[in-house]
């Protein structure tokens, strides 16, 4: 079982996912959004805060509230986890979509139009991890494809129909209920605590939001007023042509940096 200290990340992170995590059908099957988790676990997650912060010492109250914060963030917290430490570079979604073995249209198929043209990454929780798509690492075959609409898993032996498969598709960028088309303008939000200096990697990014980075920064200051802007803005590493953007004097507060 995590500790309390690690619970926090987790659980903040889960619930940025339980509100932007939409059940298979999406926008366009009238798919639950997780809303009422999403509130349950800022609760929670706020009084283990403070139960921390207060008596980080504490071992039997402090742990039972973790215990309990930390079950809460099912299914997410193996995939909060996985972000947590980098598994998809910072990169946070737009929003989620939840599908399981009975999505599929047949063995190894789900269409949805919310994909088309849209930036995936795709999640097992029954692997734990992120499923590989071009160049895989050594020893590994591309496991997915995503051809228009619909997404192909290319994994050995996948078989929707005879085993209850649990996936989630993580789509970056915006969405827009009107249109199923187009890329979309990407809006990356990373989201962390805990932190008083956060270092970015820029140069895989470049690529997407241009040479040099437009940032928002929000700052939850444990007031009772949630996430609030803040005038800090990170410094760049090179002036023409930056590789990562530093922020600092963070002081430990849950932050969300959104690249626009």
């Amino acid at each position: 079982m995590p500790t309390p200290a690690e619970v926090i990340p987790i659980a903040e992170v889960s619930q940025y996912l339980a509100g932007n995590t939409l059940e298979a059908g999406g926008l366009y099957g009238g798919g639950a959004i997780y809303k009422k988790l999403e509130r349950r676990l800022y609760v929670e997650r706020k009084s283990l805060e403070w139960k921390y912060s207060y008596d980080p010492t504490n071992t039997t109250d402090l742990v039972a509230t973790s215990n309990y914060v930390y079950a809460l963030c099912a299914p997410f917290s193996l995939l909060a986890k996985v972000i947590i430490n980098g598994g998809t570079g910072g990169l946070l979604a737009a929003v989620m979509l939840e599908i399981s073995g009975a999505d599929f249209e047949n063995m190894n198929e789900y269409t949805n139009p919310i994909l088309n043209g849209k930036n995936i990454k795709v999640f097992s929780n029954g692997i734990a991890r992120f499923l590989y798509n071009e160049n895989p690492p050594t020893g590994y075959s591309q496991e997915w494809l995503l051809n228009g609409s619909t997404l192909q898993i290319l994994t050995p032996g996948f078989d929707s129909a005879t085993i209850d498969y649990h996936l989630f598709v993580v789509v970056v960028g915006s969405i827009s209920s009107s249109s199923s088309g187009g890329g979309g303008a990407l809006n990356e939000t990373i989201s962390f605590s805990n932190l008083d200096t956060y270092t970015l990697p820029w140069t895989s990014r470049a690529s997407i939001y241009g040479t040099f980075g437009v940032f928002n920064v929000l700052q939850d200051y444990n007031d009772g007023n949630g996430f609030q802007p803040t005038a800090i803005q990170p410094s760049a590493d090179n002036g023409t042509a930056p590789t990562q953007y530093t922020f600092t004097g963070l002081g430990n507060f849950a932050t969300r940096i959104t690249i626009t």
